[in-house]
């Protein structure tokens, strides 16, 4: 599968930027690693759902598309301001700042455009499309970033609120975008819908750990940005000891959401959130 999303993201970054420049300034973020969390969750979800299909890779691509825009403007001087991701250098350091913004723009646009031409041809996949872009916009991720740039968190609600947006809101849209092309059965779908909010938060709460419990050497990218810029994190609330105890009782909590599923086999789910509790960057 992570090939098979890789060559679907190369090949739309290709088709639609024409520019030799900007194609490249695309293709450095995309390419320059990263656990693709965001499409494979669609994917392993969509073949648990249902059955998968050639647009579903096309669609799991534009996730990791705007996942990736995401990126590159998060780490702009003006939001912040990192020098690495995924041990590389940022696309702002490498292109300057205006083509990192433009790349990130056509990052977006490109992902859109493919999703619009899936439903285009697949009128199932409409309800996805909406789900992911909404996902994307002013009352998601970038709410959440808003959010986060602002430190409107003082305690543990404001910074769920900061995580089921900035970090939640494109992993919760890949898994109940699975559910929509699949027509899961409502009561599932709801219960799936409240793992994927755990399972932003944890995402979220690992990061606040690791960002003062590991190194960029092992992350690939800056540590301690979150103490230097005040931000309000699980480990500026909690302590460090609690946040793990955080993390812990998240995992148990979707855990037992998994075990109320009634309609889908949730083994090869199950297996793959196993692994993701354990990763270490």
């Amino acid at each position: 599968m992570r090939s098979a999303i890789e060559a679907a993201c190369r090949e739309l970054i290709t088709d639609r930027a024409p520019t030799s420049r900007l194609r490249e300034a695309m293709l450095y973020s995309v390419e320059a690693g990263g656990k693709r969390l965001r499409p494979y969750l669609y994917l392993l979800h969509r073949q648990a759902f249902g059955e998968l299909t050639l647009p579903d890779y096309r669609l799991a691509a534009s996730l990791e598309l705007i996942h990736t825009y995401s990126l590159v403007h998060d780490d702009l001087p003006a939001m912040d301001d990192d020098e690495l991701r995924r041990g590389k250098p940022t696309n702002h350091k490498v292109f300057g700042e205006a083509l990192a913004i433009l790349a990130g723009d056509a990052l977006l646009n490109t992902a859109l455009e493919e999703i619009f031409d899936i439903s285009r041809h697949h009128p199932e996949y409409l309800e996805a499309g909406y789900i992911i872009a909404k996902a994307a916009g002013a009352s998601g991720m970038i709410y959440g970033q808003v959010l986060d740039m602002e430190a409107k968190a003082d305690d543990l609600a404001g910074l769920r609120q900061i995580a089921d947006h900035k970090t939640g809101a494109l992993i919760s849209a890949a898994i109940d975008a699975a559910a929509a092309v699949s027509q899961l059965e409502h009561r599932d779908r709801l219960i799936f819908k409240q793992i994927a909010r755990d399972l932003g938060f944890v995402f979220q709460v690992r990061d606040d750990i690791l960002d003062v419990d590991s190194s960029a050497e092992v992350l690939g990218k800056s540590i301690g940005k979150d103490a230097d810029q005040a931000k309000v994190t699980a480990v500026t609330l909690l302590g460090l000891d609690d946040a793990k105890k955080l993390e812990d009782y998240l995992i148990e909590q979707i855990k037992a959401s998994l075990k109320q599923v009634q309609t889908v086999d949730i083994e090869a789910i199950a297996a793959y959130y196993d692994t993701l509790y354990g990763r270490k960057k």
